[in-house]
């Protein structure tokens, strides 16, 4: 709002005069001329979230497979063994880190809306 004050609801209709909301199961017209801004929010992000675990999983196993081989080689192959627990373990940590980042970017809005 123009008056600096926040207004949320479910979008309802627009019209030359007015933004129409849904607001406490009340549909409720706001005028045109009192908004600044309108931004449209994503519902939690999941799938951003899932995105990016699987993007960050897949580049995790990546480097953990280059890191085991490179330990297995660099010890003269007393850590082959080791090889699937490196993956796994770096598997895990790359899908930790691109859930997060997924919920973060999956969780702004859009902007839809600005007064001039």
């Amino acid at each position: 709002m123009k008056k600096g004050e926040s207004f949320k609801g479910t979008f309802v209709s627009v019209s030359d005069d007015a933004i129409s909301v849904e607001r406490k199961r009340q549909n409720v017209a706001v005028p045109r001329n009192d908004v600044a801004r309108v931004a449209l929010r994503l519902p939690k992000g999941r799938k951003s979230t899932l995105i990016g675990l699987a993007i960050g999983a897949g580049a995790g196993a990546g480097i953990g497979v280059g890191a085991g081989e490179w330990l297995a080689n660099e010890s003269g192959g007393d850590f082959a063994n080791l090889k699937p627990a490196i993956a796994v373990g770096f598997c895990a940590i790359g899908a930790l880190v691109g859930a997060i980042i997924g919920s973060v970017v999956g969780n702004r809005g859009s902007e839809v809306y600005r007064a001039k």
